[in-house]
């Protein structure tokens, strides 16, 4: 798009404002849907979103698809962590361990894979309409494996919204600071590390992508 380098902070804002958007908006609906319905729409949402991200070429709009792309993919973790949560109440610990392992794993290996295609495909449009393709290939998946059926439900819940008294919590200030210091480390590793690497040492595309591969590699482990 052609703006400086420092500028490029600009995606992660939009990305992470989406992102926060996202969170109110799943905590009024989470209890109003089934969660099948609702990580079809948001998946189904955020590959439609991939494949707009393929044609844009107008810095702006970009912006704002990478905001609502935020809200999505914060919307389906959400919508992913409750059904996990709620389907195996017994045993949720380790379920919920399992499921952000994999998210992980998918951290450590999504900037590789995008690095790598970068160096197949010079436009970084079509990498997005790629992985839009993917996304609808997996919602597919998700439609005919995915069953409600397991799901607990909670008399009430339809008529609660988020309860914002829990910030009153002993500790939870302390929690969120510490939630809000760690957010922005991570956002800046993130953004920032490949290029460092690549403007600091010189390195390619992919060996600049590994600095953020291996700080997920460490998330995974813990």
């Amino acid at each position: 798009f052609g703006i400086g380098i420092s500028a490029g902070g600009i995606f992660t804002v939009f990305q992470y404002a989406g992102s926060m958007a996202g969170v109110f908006l799943t905590g009024f609906i989470l209890a109003r849907y089934t969660k099948k319905a609702l990580c079809l729409a948001t998946f189904g949402f955020l590959a439609v979103l991939l494949l707009m991200m393929s044609k844009v070429s107008c810095l702006g709009i970009f912006l704002v698809l990478l905001f609502l792309l935020g809200m999505t993919s914060k919307a389906l973790d959400m919508i992913v962590n409750t059904t996990i949560s709620v389907q195996h109440e017994e045993n949720k610990g380790a379920y919920m361990n399992m499921l952000h392992a994999c998210f992980g794993a998918g951290s450590v290996l999504g900037p590789l894979l995008a690095a790598s295609m970068l160096k197949i495909i010079s436009d970084w449009h079509t990498i997005y309409g790629w992985f839009g393709v993917f996304s609808i290939a997996l919602c597919l998946v998700f439609y005919f494996f995915y069953s409600d059926a397991k799901e607990k439900t909670e008399e009430g819940r339809e008529k609660r919204g988020i309860d914002f008294t829990i910030i009153k919590t002993p500790g939870m200030p302390a929690l969120m600071i510490a939630l809000f210091c760690y957010c922005g480390h991570q956002c800046g590793i993130n953004t920032w590390v490949p290029l460092f690497l690549q403007y600091r040492f010189g390195v390619d595309t992919f060996a600049g992508s590994v600095g953020t591969s291996v700080f997920w590699t460490s998330l995974v482990i813990g």
